[in-house]
């Protein structure tokens, strides 16, 4: 990873302070990336996992049927790229989960695997974690880019969503990837905030930032502990920063350009993919 702007403001002793970061992969990381990503995307024949899963399953006829619902599934991509930083979609709906991993399951993975990547090359620990909770986890995608990855090469992982179907995918998932280690719990996110662990998220807490941030600084101060590190828009993330620095923490506001090679750009559905990333570091005494 190459860092190419750093600037760190330096608050008083009540604001904490925020390091703000510019970076641009190396044809290294892109590579290990790249392999990667074809390899999830060639195990799933370049599925996504509900597309694969269910057709593994007997409720294949199921998803034929969603097939042929063009007039759900057209409002539904309008919907989404009308609302694209800030879409409130009902994720318990199989039909919606469906056709929102259908047209964002592999740009998010990438953007969760260059977050990962990343998350590898700014932490250092006195002793990794054995645990790793992902928040509002969906079908895993964050916590099966930082296993993928090696990050937290030891941990057990936590995978928390509050929707069944989601937690049936990503169980389904990591079998047909052969990967061990991973645990589900269907709970309220929230409720996840107290459990001992390392913590990642991706797109839930941002999605959910009115609610996050309406809470008290007592409350905040157990959520937003050391690790918690998040995927989403700029703009989202902007939204936090503010209130945290009310808590006296060290954080990262990282943004990195990626363009990406142009067979991946097929199933990303772009040519070009910044990555915004906001992490946690610990709260000072």
């Amino acid at each position: 990873m190459k860092i190419t702007i750093s600037r760190v403001s330096n608050h008083s002793a009540a604001e904490g302070s925020l390091r703000q970061t510019l970076a641009a992969y190396d044809a290294e990381a892109l590579q290990h990336i790249s392999r990667i990503f074809w390899w999830l995307a060639e195990r799933l024949g370049n599925q996504t996992p509900s597309e694969y899963l269910l057709r593994q399953s007997p409720l294949a006829s199921r998803l034929d049927h969603l097939d042929r619902t063009d007039d759900i599934k057209s409002r539904i991509r309008e919907y989404v790229e009308q609302h694209r930083q800030n879409a409130q979609l009902d994720y318990g709906l199989t039909t919606v989960f469906t056709y929102f991993d259908r047209a964002y399951f592999y740009r998010n993975f990438l953007k969760c695997l260059i977050g990962g990547h990343y998350l590898g090359v700014a932490l250092s620990f006195d002793e990794l974690p054995q645990r790793v909770i992902d928040l509002g986890s969906g079908v895993g995608t964050f916590a099966l880019a930082c296993k993928l990855l090696h990050i937290f090469p030891d941990a057990d992982f936590l995978l928390v969503d509050k929707h069944r179907f989601q937690l049936e995918l990503a169980q389904g998932l990591m079998a047909r990837l052969e990967l061990s280690g991973f645990e589900v719990l269907r709970a309220d996110v929230f409720s996840a905030f107290g459990k001992q662990g390392f913590l990642i998220a991706s797109y839930w807490l941002c999605g959910n930032r009115r609610d996050v941030l309406e809470r008290p600084i007592s409350e905040l101060r157990s959520i937003l502990k050391h690790g918690l590190a998040l995927i989403d828009y700029r703009s989202n993330l902007d939204e936090f920063v503010g209130k945290i620095m009310l808590l006296r923490p060290r954080l990262h506001l990282l943004e990195i350009r990626a363009p990406l090679p142009h067979d991946m750009s097929k199933l990303v559905g772009s040519r070009d993919l910044n990555v915004h990333m906001l992490i946690v570091e610990p709260l000072q005494s």
